[in-house]
């Protein structure tokens, strides 16, 4: 246990190129590129909320 109260990483992971490292940054990859995904689309709803607003208005009028 380290000072921090947190437990020590094992060997294996505290080893560069581990493969616990390599699925790490892996996982870290495919979250950021959720994240930037969410994002993308949020922001392009927001730009596009009156349109399609108007359209789903005409549709049901």
């Amino acid at each position: 246990m380290r000072k921090n109260g947190w437990p020590a990483l094992p060997k294996r992971l505290r080893e560069p190129g581990s493969f616990g490292q390599e699925k790490a940054v892996r996982y870290v990859e495919l979250k950021l590129g959720v994240m930037s995904a969410g994002n993308s689309l949020r922001v392009y709803r927001e730009r596009h909320r009156s349109g399609m607003m108007a359209r789903a208005s005409d549709a049901f009028a």
